[in-house]
């Protein structure tokens, strides 16, 4: 039996199991394949297909929100979006990352002449990020899988690693945007 928008955001909005998972049946494989068509894995797919559940519900507790167009055209429009935005923040990561940089001290960073002002923006966030989070990226970075990762830091599950590299990558990233010299390094 299909349920009628209105059902569905009332069953979202009291965090119901059966719409919810009715709402990935429904509509998780149209956004699961554009993802993977569009430099995405099926799990990273997944994890935005959640974190935009997540958008409409917190959304839909809000007095004064209303979709103004068919639920199915505003979660597309939600996921599409969270996909953009994490292609674009690590394509920025990916961009003004150095490899060497991460083994160096403050002191040392500092002190080196860099080859652009980004790899200097990066290089000041990324220093002063704590120390598992730079250790996660740097690891990272320099190719590590996550489950090697978690087992060599000793972290519970790749699962906890793959959360932390994404919350230190989020941090660093919202650092370095909040910096007055990134809006005149990006295009």
């Amino acid at each position: 039996m299909a349920l009628s928008e209105d059902e569905l955001l009332a069953g979202i909005k009291a965090g119901q199991g059966a719409v919810i998972e009715a709402v990935y049946v429904t509509y998780f494989a149209k956004v699961g394949h554009w993802i993977t068509q569009n430099s995405g894995t099926l799990e990273e797919a997944k994890d935005v297909f959640q974190d935009a559940l997540v958008v409409v519900y917190e959304q839909l507790q809000r007095h004064d929100f209303a979709i103004q167009r068919s639920f199915k055209s505003y979660l597309w429009g939600v996921c599409r979006n969270l996909w953009l935005k994490r292609l674009r923040d690590d394509r920025v990561l990916r961009h003004a990352t150095d490899e060497a940089l991460p083994n160096l001290a403050d002191e040392q960073a500092d002190a080196l002449p860099t080859k652009t002002m980004r790899e200097q923006l990066y290089r000041r966030y990324f220093m002063n990020l704590g120390g598992q989070c730079r250790e996660i990226l740097q690891r990272f970075l320099q190719g590590e899988s996550l489950r090697h990762i978690a087992h060599e830091m000793s972290l519970s599950s790749e699962s906890y690693a793959k959360k932390r590299k994404f919350q230190c990558k989020e941090q660093l990233i919202k650092q370095i945007k909040q910096d007055p010299a990134y809006q005149q390094l990006m295009p």
